[in-house]
């Protein structure tokens, strides 16, 4: 039976961290810079059907919270409920680096990108409301909310490529 949770567990972790780390490369490394290009009328169009219709956000929420919650579990089970003598062997180390970069970008996703993205829609409808460009506050409001979008975006995609090299290399360090 302990074998059976712990595959559950691992499917569950690196399946949905698969589609994690794969929505924000593909989102901060191609959809991102490409409405940028292409300007506010295909990224007014574009963004509402993948986040009201399509419900990307959600998607992505869903899998970071099953990939840390599953890695906890995991992380507790190998540490033997955090074992201070596992946690710091090498290969301790390295599950724990990997955790709290992947746990550092969850807590990033859910503080700053989320709601900058929930900020941008707002804007962006209350843009489309007024029927005409934005106000010269409003085209700085979405500079600032692109900027940190952006910044943020690169800190996720770093911390989610560390989080990724140390769960893919840990498991064959020395264990003590």
């Amino acid at each position: 039976m302990e074998e059976l949770y712990v595959m559950v567990l691992r499917v569950a972790h690196i399946g949905a961290g698969v589609f994690w780390v794969g929505a924000a490369y593909t989102f901060f490394g191609f959809v991102e810079p490409t409405l940028k290009a292409l300007g506010p009328e295909a990224n007014k169009s574009f963004m509402a059907h993948v986040t009201k219709r399509r419900r990307f956000p959600l998607f992505v929420v869903a899998a970071s919270t099953i990939t840390v919650v599953a890695g906890l579990l995991l992380y507790w089970r190998a540490s033997d409920g955090f074992d201070l003598a596992w946690v710091t062997a090498p290969m301790g180390l390295g599950f724990t680096l990997g955790a709290l970069a992947g746990i550092v970008a969850f807590v990033m996703g859910a503080a700053v990108i989320s709601p900058t993205i929930a900020r941008l829609e707002k804007l962006g409808g209350e843009v489309e409301r007024a029927g005409g460009p934005p106000t010269p506050e409003q085209a700085s409001q979405f500079q600032a909310l692109d900027r940190r979008l952006q910044q943020s975006g690169i800190a996720d995609f770093v911390l989610l490529t560390v989080a990724l090299f140390f769960m893919a290399i840990s498991r064959y360090l020395p264990a003590a």
